[in-house]
């Protein structure tokens, strides 16, 4: 009954000139998603079989060891097919996402929404959702810049400001109805439209339904008029304060108690996917091809390329693989009400440590770190880091980087209550 009224109100505010379900109403599909999916996929596997054809006889030059006449034929019809297989694999699982998910309709409450107002509405899903499922919502205000130094121009993007938290959930029917509500800062940036710059604000849906990360994502209209939403939603819990993690990330940072103190582990290899994906791209496109390159010119091969680009094609592959010897690096953060003491290792190995006494606590503060801009989520992953100010101007870091500002809030918490804060 509840979810029906919510629905009514933010329709029945639907500016005049427009019906409602028309005016405010947006329509996610995911259809996009699986059709980027594809033809990304589609042209990849064309482009490796392309290659096949024409060195799938011999390369220019001596083949390696083991790998001539026949076995270099059914060493390039292998690693064709298992890129191919790989490419349909994404694609499958692209497709399954959007098969769980299907489209997902916005009702925004108020339309258009205004920076130091209400973002707000009711968003209706096809699938029915649960608590277990943990659904949340991102919202962030992007600046976008275009990359004219590419051939491509394509747009670089920095988060200027964002929030997260999890939506009040009505089932009916065979779907399901999420209620939302956030308040971005008066000063915050109104949506911009330009050729060459834009502010944009995207708020993104993701949900673990049947252990698969589902994603759908709206782009919202904000101008500078701040407004506010229906009596209905109004009466809904604001979604900011529903934090998104009731408890740290446990692939991020681990608690551990122990007498009169708490201890934070930040593990290593905490980005390891990313790293060994960008590790992975060098060393076949950057390293593969210098090396190939390289090989030609030690050879004397009359089409061997300038010694130059082979250099710049190594060197491009080594600067992308050099992330990975960051990996093995972790941290331990001790919290008591004496102080903080915080440790960095390395495999394992101490490296250093720094102590801050709790009397000399000033404050506490939140730092944002590096940006993962994320294809399957659809959105910039910002990473966050908590600083620990000294009252004689000192910083001490009291954490590894986690994603979201929820993270990092409950950590503060957590790190306050360790030290008997009092605000």
């Amino acid at each position: 009954m509840r979810a029906h009224k919510l629905a009514k109100a933010a329709s029945s505010r639907a500016p005049v000139g427009g019906s409602p379900g028309q005016q405010g109403r947006i329509s996610c599909s995911g259809l996009t998603e699986v059709a980027v999916t594809g033809v990304i996929g589609l042209l990849l596997s064309s482009f490796v079989w392309i290659l096949w054809s024409v060195f799938r006889k011999e390369l220019p030059g001596p083949l390696p060891l083991g790998l001539e006449g026949e076995n270099w034929q059914s060493f390039t019809t292998g690693v064709a097919i298992l890129i191919s297989l790989g490419a349909l694999g994404v694609f499958w699982r692209s497709l399954r996402n959007y098969n769980l998910l299907g489209p997902a309709h916005l009702q925004m409450d108020p339309f258009p929404a205004g920076v130091g107002g209400d973002v707000g509405g009711v968003i209706d899903l096809p699938t029915r959702l649960s608590e277990r499922d943990r659904v949340k919502l991102h919202l962030q205000c992007l600046r976008r810049r275009r990359d004219n130094s590419r051939t491509d121009s394509r747009w670089l993007e920095s988060v200027l400001w964002e929030a997260e938290g999890r939506p009040e959930l009505f089932n009916r029917g065979g779907g399901s109805r999420l209620v939302m509500r956030f308040a971005p800062p008066p000063d915050s940036s109104p949506s911009q439209d330009g050729s060459t710059e834009q502010v944009v604000w995207r708020l993104h849906l993701e949900a673990n339904l049947q252990g698969q990360a589902l994603h759908r994502q709206f782009i919202l209209p904000l101008d500078s008029t701040p407004r506010s939403s229906s009596p209905e939603l109004q009466r809904s819990a604001l979604t900011s304060s529903r934090p998104a993690e009731s408890e740290l990330p446990p692939g991020w940072v681990q608690e551990q108690w122990a007498p009169g103190r708490n201890i934070f582990y930040f593990p290593a290899f905490r980005h390891l996917k990313t790293k060994l994906s960008l590790a992975a791209f060098g060393l076949l496109f950057f390293g593969l091809t210098g090396a190939v390159m390289l090989w030609l010119n030690i050879i004397g091969h009359r089409e061997a390329p300038p010694l130059f680009f082979s250099l710049i094609f190594l060197a491009f592959g080594s600067f992308m693989v050099l992330p990975v010897f960051w990996l093995p690096f972790s941290y331990r953060l001790t919290v008591s009400t004496s102080g903080l003491e915080w440790q960095r290792f390395w495999l394992g190995v101490q490296v250093g440590s720094w102590q801050l006494p709790r009397s000399q606590i000033h404050s506490l503060s939140h730092k944002s770190g590096s940006q993962i801009g994320s294809r399957q989520q659809g959105r910039q992953e910002v990473f966050y880091h908590l600083v620990a100010h000294s009252s004689d101007g000192r910083k001490l870091a009291c954490s590894g980087g986690l994603p979201g500002p929820a993270a990092i809030e409950l950590l503060e918490k957590k790190v306050k209550d360790s030290l008997g804060w009092q605000d």
